[in-house]
């Protein structure tokens, strides 16, 4: 019978939580930077109806608040972060948008969703 030793783990683990640690404080201050960039007015998800790249969908998101900048009273910024979804893999946008405290973020909920959303 051979005996073998357990394999001692701690380095990699501590490893490990150090990254997570540094992965938590770029966040936060990501977090803080974007704060800071304007007063948001809105934070949306945008989803699409069909499948396609995170290129498109930002570009997709831009066409929107273009849309916005039109009827806004105000500029129109934005700030978007494409994800993939973990099921389905589908591409959306996280968004922060400014400029826009004049327009009712339901009407427009309403005039961009495709019938078939659910």
């Amino acid at each position: 019978m051979v005996i073998k030793p357990l394999t001692d783990h701690r380095i990699l683990q501590e490893r490990w939580c150090s990254e997570r640690r540094w992965r938590g404080r770029v966040a936060r201050e990501f977090c803080e930077f974007v704060s800071q960039l304007a007063a948001w007015d809105w934070f949306a998800t945008l989803t699409f109806a069909r499948a396609l790249t995170a290129e498109v969908g930002v570009r997709e998101a831009s066409a929107f608040f273009t849309l916005l900048g039109f009827a806004a009273v105000e500029p129109v910024g934005w700030f978007a972060a494409a994800e993939v979804g973990r099921l389905g893999r589908r591409v959306h946008c996280h968004c922060l948008v400014t400029g826009v405290s004049s327009l009712q973020p339901a009407i427009w909920q309403q005039l961009v969703s495709c019938p078939n959303d659910s």
